[in-house]
């Protein structure tokens, strides 16, 4: 289940944007509220994640976010920001 939060109720499935800092990237180019995360691996292995700048995301975009975040993060570290326990 996507993480609830008490201040977004809204009728269309809004939810708050994740905290995203346990990834460790850095903002690399903007686009309107689209901005590409980015980190260099040791051996010159570049890694980006793209996420938008609201303060709501809807379900699908928050969804998008964690299959892109889960390829560069163990599954477990990511769950408890996007997921309840439920």
């Amino acid at each position: 289940m996507l993480r609830p939060d008490a201040e977004t109720t809204d009728t269309d499935g809004a939810r708050p944007a994740p905290n995203l800092r346990c990834l460790r990237l850095r903002a690399g180019s903007q686009r309107g509220s689209h901005v590409k995360l980015r980190r260099l691996l040791p051996g010159g292995v570049r890694q980006t994640l793209t996420i938008v700048l609201h303060d709501e995301v809807d379900k699908g975009t928050l969804r998008a976010i964690f299959r892109q975040a889960v390829r560069y993060v163990p599954e477990s570290e990511l769950r408890p920001h996007f997921f309840t326990q439920d």
